[in-house]
């Protein structure tokens, strides 16, 4: 938790190694991160949703996992086949959490991931993250989803 602009994001991006530390080093774990921006969109490979599912599924995921996973329940058929540039913030959280819930063994690490959603799908989200092993999430808030350990980034400290 903590508030704006007090380096949340950048600390999951190096952490993710998405930027690299001006000092130090960084020790990461060997199972695999999952890094959830909080602008979804730049995550989408495919032109649309159906394409970035396809290029998913060459990576191993099964399609069906996503297709018929809560979060995407009640989206309009044509959803997956429209431009990502048409369709809301929160389909686009809505639809990368279900890539990242169907991902066998991934530990999440997740940068404002309720933020777009409407309440019934945050709240999706957060039974299913409850669920697993660990996640990481960066939020403005304290969220429901049963977190282990609340930290508070402020002034560049952790608390």
């Amino acid at each position: 938790m903590g508030d704006n602009g007090c380096g949340k994001s950048t600390l999951l991006k190096l952490l993710c190694a998405k930027l690299s530390p001006l000092g130090g080093e960084i020790k990461r774990s060997p199972k695999p991160l999952f890094y959830l921006p909080q602008d979804a969109a730049v995550r989408i490979l495919g032109v649309n949703l159906e394409q970035d599912l396809s290029i998913w599924q060459m990576a191993g995921l099964n399609p069906e996992k996503v297709l018929n996973h809560p979060l995407m329940q009640g989206f309009a058929p044509q959803t997956w086949t429209m431009q990502t540039q048409e369709l809301s913030k929160g389909t686009l959280q809505a639809y990368l959490n279900s890539v990242m819930l169907s991902l066998p063994d991934c530990y999440p690490v997740l940068d404002e991931p309720f933020a777009a959603l409407d309440a019934h799908r945050a709240e999706l989200l957060e039974r299913e993250l409850s669920q697993r092993e660990g996640y990481l999430i960066v939020s403005h808030f304290q969220t429901q989803a049963a977190p282990r350990t609340v930290v508070r980034l402020e002034e560049g400290k952790l608390w």
